[in-house]
């Protein structure tokens, strides 16, 4: 994460580049605990609000407040491309054709937030 602190990194660095794959605890903790569920909690069986992940529902909610890319980037501390690619991963799991339709939805789940 880049929260983490800098030895946290080299060390993450130096395993990936032994070819080794890299987890910090807090994913491999998510990770583990999404093998770990029943066949019934799988992603297939899941409505498509429930595929979002944290921080494409907080997007989600600041897009219903209607904020724009730029300024939810500066709310998160993230580029405003990857709040684009928030976006577009929301369309994509949400099975909406147009922004304007993740508007909408982001509307009235911004609603229910509050």
């Amino acid at each position: 994460m880049k929260s983490s602190p800098p030895e946290t990194l080299v060390h993450a660095v130096r395993q990936v580049l032994e070819g080794q794959v890299y987890l910090s605890p807090s994913m491999s903790g998510q990770l583990l605990d999404r093998l770990s569920r029943s066949p019934s909690k799988s992603n297939v069986s899941l409505s498509p609000m429930e595929r979002l992940t944290d921080r494409e529902l907080e997007i989600l909610t600041w897009i219903g407040r209607a904020k724009t890319s730029m300024e939810i980037s500066k709310l998160l501390n993230i580029s405003v491309k990857m709040v684009e690619t928030h976006r577009s991963h929301m369309r994509q799991k949400l099975m909406l054709r147009s922004r304007h339709e993740l508007m909408q939805l982001a509307i009235r789940w911004a609603e229910h937030a509050v």
